[in-house]
């Protein structure tokens, strides 16, 4: 399909000519001299190796699809187109102008669908027969094998299991080594089929519409299915004449390959400086970012540090709104207790005045008692000496009833002077009192103006 497709380009993209080269050809004629020639022949190898195998796999199909006669006049069709498609091939090489650069190459893999065939072999070398098997109703062995070998249920995961470790190596090398493996199942095809051949023989029978059991027809519609297995086979015949080509003069390839490392090893060295430089940009860059962020974080701790001063001068603010009402309500509060104080201080010196007086009573009741006192002894001794006087005898009476008067007049004196001390000692308890709290209050002042 390749190539019939580089033929349509050929004849309809005239205009953008450089399509029309397979990518198998190397562009010698497009190119400086001294340009780097892009090889493509390591990928077509190992691409015309699996497409080969697989096309190999798929010839027996294909025939039985096809066809016997109409496949063989299909192969010789599909030879002829491709000989013109070349003959293009060859002669566009004068119709390309020259241009730097152009490379088209093709990466989609694809093949053909196949189909089992089976052919049955004679026991005596004969014509193969039908056979038959007797199956018991208690045989369990086919059951068995249908259960865990069915190619839609169970072969699948069987390949997963398979499958899925070789999947997850990283590098595609590991299985280059097994190529041998692919040259070996085609070795095993040559020998199986020269095997059956010589085993069986050549057997051929004409029918040329109906299919019989183990002959295929001469002539079938499907023949078009034919063309893709030709056109892939084609291709990879001219992709291996192109290679064995190329592979005919080992010194000219090892010039190339020379010239082509060398290229790679400049190309090497400024990818390094690139990287170098890169390296140096993204460490500055680092640096940037890294004081970028410092700044945005610097930021962030003054934003942060501004929020908690304006809060505090809110709180300070705050405080000295509560201290100044603390202050008046402080003050109202002395001025009151002064006034308490001073009328306390007024009634108390008062009340000393009035303690002075009464001690003073005190001091004149004592010395009258004194005097009455010494009059009843000196009475006593009159009526002693005057006991016979009736007019001393009342006047001793008189002087008794004095005296006990007195004596009254002393104990009321007590009382008041003893009531005196008391409210004396109370209002002292309450100036002490007030002081404390007078002292009390200025220093609270003190701490809250601090």
């Amino acid at each position: 399909m390749a190539d019939f497709q580089n033929f349509w380009l050929n004849v309809f993209c005239q205009v953008y000519i450089p399509f029309s080269r397979p990518f198998y050809i190397e562009p010698t004629n497009i190119v400086n001299v001294n340009d780097v020639i892009q090889r493509v022949s390591d990928h077509a190898s190992a691409m015309n190796k699996r497409i080969h195998y697989y096309s190999r796999l798929t010839t027996p199909a294909d025939k039985a699809l096809a066809g016997f006669t109409t496949g063989i006049c299909v192969i010789m069709l599909m030879g002829l187109l491709t000989l013109y498609c070349c003959y293009r091939v060859v002669k566009s090489r004068t119709m390309i102008y020259f241009i730097h650069h152009i490379n088209d190459t093709d990466t989609i893999l694809s093949t053909n669908n196949t189909n089992p065939v089976i052919c049955p072999s004679a026991e005596n070398g004969g014509h193969p027969d039908n056979g038959s098997m007797i199956l018991f109703a208690n045989d369990t062995g086919v059951q068995q094998f249908e259960k865990w070998w069915n190619k839609s249920r169970t072969v699948p995961f069987y390949l997963i299991g398979l499958l899925l470790p070789l999947l997850n190596f990283k590098s595609p090398s590991f299985f280059s080594k097994f190529n041998i493996l692919g040259t070996g199942s085609v070795l095993y095809l040559i020998f199986l089929v020269t095997f059956k051949a010589i085993r069986l023989g050549f057997h051929l029978e004409f029918h040329w519409l109906i299919p019989t059991e183990f002959f295929v027809p001469e002539i079938r519609f499907q023949f078009p299915q034919l063309t893709g297995v030709l056109t892939l086979a084609f291709f990879i015949h001219n992709c291996i004449i192109t290679l064995l080509k190329n592979n005919k003069n080992q010194a000219n390839n090892a010039e190339k390959t020379e010239d082509h490392a060398q290229s790679l090893q400049q190309e090497l060295d400024r990818e390094r400086q690139w990287h170098q430089k890169a390296e140096g940009d993204v460490a500055a860059l680092n640096r940037r970012i890294h004081l970028v962020e410092e700044l945005d974080r610097t930021q962030r701790r003054l934003a942060t540090a501004l929020q908690k001063l304006e809060e505090a001068e809110n709180a300070v603010d705050k405080s000295e709104r509560g201290t100044k009402v603390i202050e008046k309500r402080l003050a109202a509060d002395t001025r009151r207790k002064l006034v308490k104080l001073v009328i306390l201080e007024g009634e108390l010196e008062g009340t000393e005045e009035r303690v002075e007086v009464s001690e003073l009573k005190c001091g004149d009741l004592e010395e009258e008692l004194k005097n009455a006192t010494n009059n009843l002894k000196s009475l006593e001794a009159a009526s002693e000496k005057y006991s016979e006087k009736e007019d001393k005898y009342e006047e001793v009476k008189l002087l008794s009833d004095k005296l006990k008067e007195a004596e009254t007049h002393a104990k009321f004196a007590e009382r008041t002077v003893a009531k005196l001390e008391e409210t004396t000692d109370d209002l002292e308890e309450k100036l002490a009192q007030a002081k404390e709290e007078n002292s009390g209050l200025t220093s609270d002042t003190g701490s809250d103006t601090k």
